[in-house]
Order: structure tokens, then sequence, then C-alpha cells
């Protein structure tokens, strides 16, 4: 069983394998695990993990109880072993302009013009595909005049038959009795 360093000499692995039971109480080490460890966690830092990258790797997808912490971070030590880092093959960027995000860049956005006027925006600024200006003007306020002289007759028509309707019912009830019109 590895004895444990002088607090002294311990190593940045040593340190951050000794703080996730800190952060995570599922994964808290003993001095000797942190010492037996350390030879596993190393390799990580040497390759230019930062400490917050370290931990994440190590603390994400937890399962809900652990029963054995030592085993399970000397697994992930081992799996998730980062790749060395390679020289850079990429050549630099041309000065100049960026080019537009896109599919290439991970990102992708639709924008749409009004077909009246042409401003631009997000179809979902744009619903039936005009501005809101330009929808405005499409549709007025109030009722359109060819709507009210087509439903004028209609509706005078109704009007004439209720009138009489309640003409009729006030001959029967009789004007002693006006509570009764509208009671059944």
């Amino acid at each position: 069983m590895p004895v444990p360093p002088p607090v002294a000499t311990r190593s940045t692995a040593y340190r951050a394998l000794a703080q996730l039971g800190r952060i995570d109480g599922r994964l808290t080490l003993s001095a000797a695990d942190c010492a037996a460890l350390a030879d596993l966690a190393a390799p990580w830092f040497e390759r230019g993990v930062t400490l917050d990258r370290f931990t994440c790797a190590l603390t994400s997808g937890l399962p809900d109880v652990v029963h054995a912490p030592r085993a399970l971070l000397g697994r992930r030590l081992r799996d998730k072993l980062p790749p060395e880092a390679a020289p850079d093959l990429t050549p630099a960027p041309a000065p100049g302009p960026r080019p537009a995000p896109g599919p290439a860049h991970g990102l992708r956005r639709t924008i749409v013009e009004c077909t009246e006027c042409g401003v631009p925006g997000r179809p979902q600024a744009l619903p039936g595909g005009l501005c809101r200006a330009c929808a405005a003007r499409e549709r007025p306020s109030g009722p359109s005049v060819t709507a009210t002289a087509d439903v004028a007759p209609d509706v005078r028509r109704h009007v004439s038959r209720i009138r009489a309707a309640i003409a009729t019912r006030r001959g029967q009830v009789g004007a002693s009795e006006p509570g009764l019109l509208f009671s059944r």
C-alpha cells in the first residue's frame, strides 16, 4: 500500500484527487487512495488539462451511489485520458473578414424578408410573410365596408323578427306582467 507523501511535496494530481471528495461526497478518497491514483492523474496535467476540466471529467455522469470511489476514479482516469497535444497543423487564418456563420461553423440561422417592404427578420417575427407595419396596413382596425354591406340585410331581417316576436309576446302576456316577458 502506497504511503502518502508529506504535505510539502504533494503533486498537483494528488491535491486534485483529494479535493474531489469536497466537490462530490461520493468521491471521497483516503490519503492512500490519492497517493495510489496520483500516478494515473499526473498525465492529465502533463497534457495541459486544467483543474476545472479534470474535475468535470471525473465528476460528470456519476451513478447515484458510488460504492468504490477509488476503483471508479481509477477506471475513469484510464478511460478518459485526453490525447497528447498535437502540434497545430491548421494554417493561421488569413486576415480579413470572418466567414459568415453557417452549417460549417455549427450555427444555422434563417432570415426571411417581408414580402411587401423587404425588411429582414426571423420567421417568427414575420407571420404570413409580412412585417408588423405591413400587416397593420393590410388589415384595417375596424370592420370593412364590404362586410358591413353584406351583413346588414341579414341583421335587419333578424332584428325585425325579434321585434315582431316581442310585440306578439307583449300582446299575449299583457302590460301588467312585464317581468314574464323574459322569464321562460
